[in-house]
């Protein structure tokens, strides 16, 4: 019988003893903490020419003043490729167009987009635009000259 009345007395010990530390932690003061998260705006990885495969060639022509047509072969079939067209501007460094074309690589490893919207700016003398094709064996350049 005293076994059983020391266990009664251990489980009230306990339950106050557990009802203390609760209520002793509820009772401090919260502690307000400070963050600074600072975010960058991403930057794009830069592309870097690479010679093109065995078997691929690319070439890049003039269609119209503002139009050029991209048409390389010797991809694998199914890839879809990245083009950039890139140019220097005098006062803003460079003009970028990025094209993801929804037409993937025919399974001859054949592929012809023609990109629109390659504006002589006021300022410069020609219309150069350098051309770069991501691929997934690297990345095939060109350059092209719009009337």
């Amino acid at each position: 019988m005293k076994q059983h009345y020391l266990k009664i007395i251990l489980v009230i010990w306990l339950l106050t003893a557990c009802q203390s530390a609760t209520t002793s932690a509820a009772d401090q003061p919260a502690v307000e903490v400070n963050r600074i998260v600072v975010t960058t705006e991403p930057d794009p990885t830069p592309a870097v020419c690479t010679p093109l495969p065995e078997g691929m060639t690319l070439r890049v022509e003039a269609l119209s003043e503002t139009e050029a047509r991209v048409g390389i072969e010797g991809l694998q079939p199914g890839e879809e490729p990245i083009l950039l067209f890139t140019r220097k501007v005098l006062t803003r460094g460079v003009s970028r167009i990025e094209s993801q074309p929804v037409t993937p690589v025919g399974s001859d490893g054949r592929f012809i987009h023609i990109q629109p919207g390659l504006y002589r700016l006021p300022e410069s003398e020609e219309n150069r635009w350098q051309v770069m094709v991501i691929h997934s064996r690297g990345v095939a350049c060109d350059e092209v000259v719009l009337p």
